[in-house]
């Protein structure tokens, strides 16, 4: 890894939850410890960790974000057994295995709209605040005394664009 690599799963691999998401795995809190010793700072910690730290770090800070139910798979329980000192190739196993999860959750979200069961919406787009595209005056109806862009940005041609983009990737995506 480069330093720049480095200092960035410093930064970002420990974005969970200490108690319910680091500290359900010793090596994840060892870790975490020795990150929040050097006063949060990657690049102050990133001399105390050492290859097989970064490695170890990249599969905890995954298998961390798996729902329950997938801790349980053989594969997966048995990396969490053995706590540490994982190889490239089980970190390219979590890696896959997180994709083929994640490649299943629009297609369950639209069987299950399909059946009844979830009810799925949408927004527009690329832009969330419809009003703010239709007039960005607008901003000051909730937010009184609101600064407001020196140029007014008024298209409200481009919020039904918005929607109708919106509405055709929902279509595409969902089926519904």
């Amino acid at each position: 890894m480069s330093a720049d690599e480095r200092r960035f799963a410093l930064q970002y691999l420990f974005q969970a939850n200490p108690v319910n998401m680091i500290g359900r795995y010793p090596r994840y809190l060892e870790l975490w410890e020795r990150f929040r010793a050097t006063g949060d700072s990657p690049e102050r910690a990133d001399k105390y960790f050492q290859p097989q730290d970064f490695t170890d770090l990249q599969v905890l800070s995954q298998i961390a974000w798996f729902d329950e139910f997938f801790l349980d798979e053989p594969e997966v329980a048995a990396l969490i057994k053995k706590g540490r000192n994982y190889s490239a190739e089980e970190q390219r196993f979590v890696i896959a295995r997180e994709g083929e999860l994640l490649a299943k959750v629009l297609p369950a979200h639209a069987a299950a709209a399909e059946r009844g069961g979830i009810e799925i919406s949408t927004s527009p787009f690329y832009h969330p605040i419809l009003p703010l595209v239709c007039d960005t005056n607008m901003g000051a109806v909730s937010s009184p005394g609101l600064p407001l862009p020196q140029n007014r940005f008024r298209h409200p041609e481009d919020a039904r664009e918005q929607l109708v983009r919106g509405l055709d990737l929902h279509e595409q995506v969902f089926g519904v």
